[in-house]
């Protein structure tokens, strides 16, 4: 799902208000033909993963829940980051997301052209925040977390307690690469969600 301000959304504005994007996706969600469905998400989109999947379960949207939660590069709802990025000034901001990994270094060389992109990655931490420290009852859906082994932002004691947000199966993969690894680790990002898509839908057809 393509988020306001994103892609071929890219003329809409930034959204910054977590409750009414969450709403927006569900009334997205139920336009589309209610067919079996995996939600996979990858830092702020992990946590919105989860965000929408528990809204569909508050509204009892059975034929909307998904199959299974694949979540990458990010600590469970309660956890604490190590970095507050919406308190650091723009050359701080900059500085970090370099460090991470999330600036192409084309990108980080033009200052100009970086600084375009700025309002909207801003808008996207804002969200991010509004994430954090949310209450999210345990899900009748199997989660696997993904985590880059060299990424700073998540820590493997914090990333175990995503166990206590599913009543169903739960794993824990580590892969190399950092915070970005589906980037800097591609092929085996897409082999893992291969593997992990075969299983969800082989127990579709399974007799």
């Amino acid at each position: 799902m393509c988020l306001p301000g994103r892609e071929t959304r890219a003329h809409l504005p930034s959204t910054v208000s977590l409750d009414p994007l969450i709403d927006a996706l569900v009334t997205d969600l139920n336009a589309l033909s209610p067919l079996p469905s995996v939600f996979v998400g990858h830092s702020l989109g992990a946590a919105l993963a989860v965000e929408l999947a528990a809204a569909l379960c508050r509204t009892d949207a059975h034929a909307r829940m998904p199959l299974k939660l694949i979540l990458s590069g990010r600590l469970p709802p309660h956890a604490r980051y190590p970095v507050d990025m919406l308190s650091l000034e723009d050359d701080a901001f900059v500085t970090e997301l370099i460090r991470m990994g999330g600036v192409p270094a084309p990108l980080a060389a033009e200052p100009l052209h970086l600084a375009a992109f700025l309002p909207r990655i801003r808008a996207d931490y804002h969200l991010n925040h509004a994430t954090i420290g949310r209450s999210i009852e345990p899900l009748d859906i199997p989660i696997t977390v993904v985590n880059g082994r060299h990424d700073s932002l998540v820590d493997a004691a914090e990333v175990e307690a995503w166990r206590r947000y599913t009543r169903r199966e739960f794993r824990n993969v580590w892969v190399d690469g950092g915070h970005f690894f589906p980037y800097q680790n591609t092929a085996c990002f897409l082999a893992l969600l291969r593997s992990e898509l075969a299983t969800v839908f082989d127990s579709i057809v399974s007799p």
